[in-house]
């Protein structure tokens, strides 16, 4: 027995002193891990502040300062022009940027017995118009098309194979709908917030309540168009660490309508 005593004597001293070493391992492994949860909670909290100023940031700037908008042009004659595909299509690329896009559509100006007009229409027109005479008209067809009129003077156009019925007058609440396809002069004659005394004189802007009707009257057919699909980016949309990542998906699905149709173009704020 005491021979057994001599031989774990130095074996058990051993493992004291490997304990005791292994003690300071551990608690040295364990101030790393604290100051890497510290330094990892410190980042948070800086990314979370770094996120939060940049929606507050986001949400001061305008809608349509930050709107994501896909534009196709062309006449409705040929294969991939029809409303409904183009429509199905622009929704699709678009829902992995924003939500319920706004669809609008504009003639290029035409004109009739020498009077020159704008003819357009809008999805849901009564959120973007504020009616100061008459009503909001119904959807349009080629026997009867309600607009409305923004800015302008003059008659209504008399169009063969169209029977335009002017239902009340109005101004234009926001430019989302249309952005750019609306030149900055026709903006200063339509907007409900342009100082209308200091605008020059542009033909009306004609508005139909609803793409449908108004893409498919068949008199139309050969005029060139613009359909607009536009939404503003939400705010909590987009993270300081996922804005590349943003730009870079943009950059693709606009790839990818240009690969299929030419006639499309994607614009977003920050891509």
């Amino acid at each position: 027995m005491t021979a057994l005593r001599r031989i774990a004597f130095p074996l058990r001293l051993a493992w004291l002193r490997l304990a005791r070493r292994g003690e300071r391992v551990l608690l040295v492994a364990f101030g790393i891990a604290a100051g890497s949860a510290l330094l990892a909670a410190v980042l948070a909290g800086s990314l979370v502040a770094q996120d939060r100023s940049v929606e507050r940031a986001t949400a001061r700037v305008r809608a349509e300062d930050r709107t994501v908008r896909l534009v196709w042009g062309g006449i409705a004659s040929g294969p991939g022009t029809d409303i409904a595909e183009l429509d199905q299509t622009s929704r699709r690329a678009l829902a992995p940027l924003v939500r319920a896009p706004t669809r609008a559509m504009l003639f290029r100006t035409s004109q009739s017995n020498g009077h020159l007009f704008d003819l357009g229409a809008i999805d849901g027109l009564g959120r973007y118009v504020h009616v100061r005479a008459g009503r909001l008209p119904r959807p349009c067809h080629a026997g009867r098309c309600e607009v409305l009129q923004l800015g302008g003077a003059g008659p209504v156009p008399a169009i063969p194979g169209l029977r335009l019925v002017r239902v009340g007058r109005a101004t234009l609440d926001s430019p989302l709908p249309f952005g750019n396809l609306i030149t900055r002069e026709t903006y200063a004659s339509v907007l409900s917030s342009a100082l209308l005394y200091h605008t020059a004189p542009t033909p009306p802007l004609l508005l139909a309540n609803g793409v449908d009707g108004l893409a498919r009257i068949p008199v139309f057919v050969p005029t060139f168009r613009s359909y607009t699909w536009a939404a503003p980016l939400r705010p909590a949309a987009v993270h300081p660490w996922t804005i590349e990542r943003f730009a870079r998906r943009v950059t693709q699905i606009r790839s990818a309508l240009q690969y299929r149709s030419l006639r499309f173009d994607l614009t977003a704020p920050i891509a």
